[in-house]
């Protein structure tokens, strides 16, 4: 903030202010210049708030929904972590003494529970490798795993969603489609994003319709495209984009509450039925011993 104050005091505008300083997004920078040049910087201010609050909103809906299934599958894993590796070795020492032949799934459990006790340094130096290597390759090759997710009907809603939220913006404070792509692009992180919307820019700028660029770019839904299509048509665009990025925010919401929703059940689910294959493993073999007395 010192830094910007002054700038300003040596003449300096505020959104070369703003850029100096390498704390703040394209968006706001750009959204700034606009303002300064529009004498609207009160109403691009008012702007930015709003998309802000709306982006938290969304993004805290989503950490909230998540919190209860990551609090169980972790104490899933702890718990089942603390069975095998020190409740079911005392059992195996009682159960080897017993020269009867122990059921199969009594077996099957002491089996996987000395292998995990034995290599547990090297499993769980296996798992951070793993870990290691896909992160070194996403970092090195990162077109493959974001083509990848392009496959994904989900990724592409929330790149859309992403899309219109901006355009919504964007547009309504008073820049051109191309100046908005511009900026967009300039934004993106995800490199494989990056050379979709500067293709469609590029086809653009040569004259081709918004929709169309956007369709042969192959990275939207042909829900987004047909809208678009129609605001282009109708010159509703920046409408149709605030219509489209409630519509995605409305449901993405649906989606991600359905999925964390069945998440809570499944894990415990999974997690009573791996108990329970642990204590009938563990009971079996006590109830031939007390049979034998």
């Amino acid at each position: 903030i010192a830094d910007i104050r002054d700038s300003l005091r040596s003449g300096s505008n505020l959104s070369d202010s703003m850029k100096m300083t390498g704390a703040f997004p394209s968006l706001v920078i750009n959204m700034v210049y606009v303002g300064e040049n529009t004498s609207s910087l009160g109403k691009i201010f008012d702007k930015l708030s709003d998309y802000y609050i709306k982006k938290r909103k969304t993004q805290s809906k989503i950490i909230e929904a998540m919190a209860y299934p990551c609090i169980l599958l972790l104490t899933s894993i702890f718990i089942i972590n603390f069975l095998i590796i020190n409740v079911i070795p005392s059992f195996g020492e009682i159960f080897s003494d017993n020269n009867n032949l122990l059921p199969l799934p009594t077996r099957i459990l002491m089996g996987f529970s000395n292998f995990v006790y034995k290599n547990y340094f090297f499993i769980i130096l296996g798992i951070l490798l793993v870990v290691a290597i896909a992160f070194i390759h996403h970092k090195k090759k990162p077109r493959t795993f974001h083509s990848l997710l392009l496959k994904s009907s989900y990724y592409k809603m929330t790149r859309a969603m992403n899309l219109s939220f901006n355009m919504d913006l964007l547009l309504g404070s008073g820049l051109t489609v191309d100046r908005s792509l511009e900026i967009i692009s300039n934004m993106e992180r995800n490199s494989v994003f990056k050379e979709k919307y500067q293709e469609i820019l590029f086809k653009l700028k040569s004259g081709e319709p918004f929709y169309k660029s956007a369709q042969e770019a192959g990275a939207f839904s042909k829900v987004l495209i047909s809208m678009i299509r129609v605001g282009e048509e109708s010159s509703s665009l920046r409408e149709i984009f605030s219509i489209m990025s409630s519509y995605y925010e409305e449901e993405l919401n649906s989606r991600n509450q359905k999925i964390l929703g069945l998440m809570g059940p499944i894990l415990i689910i999974i997690m009573a039925l791996i108990i329970g294959f642990i204590v009938l493993s563990i009971a079996l073999p006590i109830f031939d011993m007390v049979n034998q007395f």
